[in-house]
């Protein structure tokens, strides 16, 4: 299984799956110097993939700006299989 090179931070969070817990981390980076948030990725850094498609990425983007009002930028990586 691959890893991510990088380690959680103040500005970089991990998380296996979407949950609302990851709203309070994105609220705490807009609140500071901003941070990066990583989804399908374990505390550890190994990469454990997450489902994602158009929808989902529209839910994530109007579920952020509408909790938060900030506009996220999301970038989807393929190809750690």
């Amino acid at each position: 299984m691959q890893t991510i090179n990088l380690r959680e931070s103040e500005t970089v969070e991990f998380k296996r799956e979407w949950t609302d817990r990851a709203l309070e981390d994105l609220a705490a980076f807009a609140n500071t110097r901003g941070g990066s948030l990583y989804i399908g990725v374990e505390d550890d850094g190994r990469i454990v993939g997450t489902n994602v498609d158009d929808s989902e990425i529209r839910r994530l983007t109007n579920l952020i700006t509408s909790r938060l009002g900030i506009t996220p930028s999301i970038r989807v990586e393929t190809g750690y299989e």
